[in-house]
């Protein structure tokens, strides 16, 4: 197993088959002819090793979500603990370490909100109104966009000054889980846009040039 996961990293991270992500050529098209900016974006959006990317990407989220709160519960246990004067003694993590790593955890969580509203910005610009077609791409923009308004808000604790949004927010994070689940696996939703985007694009190439 181990052999099968270090196979599948080599293959992520080979620059050579990740950057070859030009469309196929079709067979009432020239072998050299160029495609324009919006053909290599959406290839590269469907590229197998970019959804394998985001898989990874949303189950260490899964972890970060799961760790984030056990710390959660260990600063309040540590406050509870303080208030008592109770002293854990030495060997022991303190207040300040859970808070520390509480804090590196959001600050990865966040990090991986940003790389999935990349994404949906970028998918956004590929596809053009095909997008706004899809159910599923507009309500990832939105819970994306949501989650990662309230990672940047735990981050500077402006969740943690109102209790009723702080529970939202750690309701929301498994919600965000559940919908990046969903969406990572809906693969028929990603054929039907893409065949749409093709479809488009074939049309747009095969209408005339006017001279001018």
């Amino acid at each position: 197993m181990a052999v099968a996961m270090a196979n599948a990293a080599a293959s992520l991270w080979k620059p050579s088959s990740w950057f070859d992500m030009n469309p196929t050529v079709s067979d009432n098209e020239a072998p050299g002819e160029h495609h324009d900016w919006q053909a290599h974006l959406v290839h590269m959006l469907f590229h197998h090793k970019t959804h394998l990317l985001l898989q990874i990407l949303l189950g260490l989220d899964v972890l970060f979500v799961i760790l984030g709160q056990e710390l959660q519960i260990q600063i309040l246990a540590e406050e509870l603990n303080e208030a008592k004067g109770i002293s854990q003694g030495e060997g022991f993590f303190t207040l300040e370490d859970f808070e520390k790593t509480e804090f590196f955890m959001a600050c990865l969580s966040a990090g991986i909100c940003m790389v999935f509203f990349l994404e949906c910005i970028l998918m956004m610009l590929g596809l053009g109104w095909i997008w706004f077609t899809s159910f599923f791409m507009t309500m990832d923009f939105v819970v994306v966009s949501i989650s990662l308004a309230q990672e940047m808000g735990a981050l500077y604790h402006v969740v943690d000054e109102m209790p009723p949004v702080l529970i939202l927010f750690r309701c929301w994070r498994f919600a965000r889980v559940a919908h990046g689940v969903y969406v990572t696996s809906n693969e028929k939703e990603e054929e039907r846009l893409l065949d749409s985007w093709e479809e488009r694009h074939s049309s747009q190439k095969s209408l005339p040039v006017s001279s001018p």
